[in-house]
């Protein structure tokens, strides 16, 4: 069954912040990509961390794909905030402490093949929730 687009429009996935999700009119519109940008420090881990959490405690399942951070740090960074892992995945793209030390530019097209082998990864895990940081 195909939901209708007016359904669509109108669900929100949950931040798990709740003065966010108010101004957001109840979270992120489903089905979008949305792009968080800042500069270090301002919380975006926190953020993507925090909304995949809420996903699991919505018995969702959640993938974060990891460009920077090792899945120790993101692990121990939720255990700060008391949040468990639940049903999400953390997947390491850049092992190497060297890589994680420099800054990374991608072209775009890569970006947009990361992209896509991210959101198959997805589906075929069949997470709900997905976060590339």
């Amino acid at each position: 069954m195909i939901e209708d687009e007016d359904d669509l429009e109108d669900k929100r996935a949950s931040t798990g912040i709740a003065g966010l999700d108010a101004v957001l009119g109840g979270g992120f519109p489903v089905h979008h990509l949305h792009l968080v940008e800042g500069m270090p420090g301002t919380g975006k881990t926190t953020l993507a961390l925090r909304f995949l959490f809420a996903g699991s405690e919505q018995g969702e399942r959640g993938l974060y794909i990891t460009l920077s951070e090792s899945a120790r740090e993101l692990r121990i960074t939720a255990r700060r905030h008391g949040w468990s892992r639940g049903e999400i995945e953390i997947r390491e793209v850049i092992t190497s402490e060297e890589s994680r030390e420099q800054s990374v530019m991608y072209h775009p097209s890569e970006v947009e093949l990361r992209k896509q082998c991210a959101v198959s990864s997805m589906r075929s895990k069949r997470r709900n929730r997905f976060a590339l940081w």
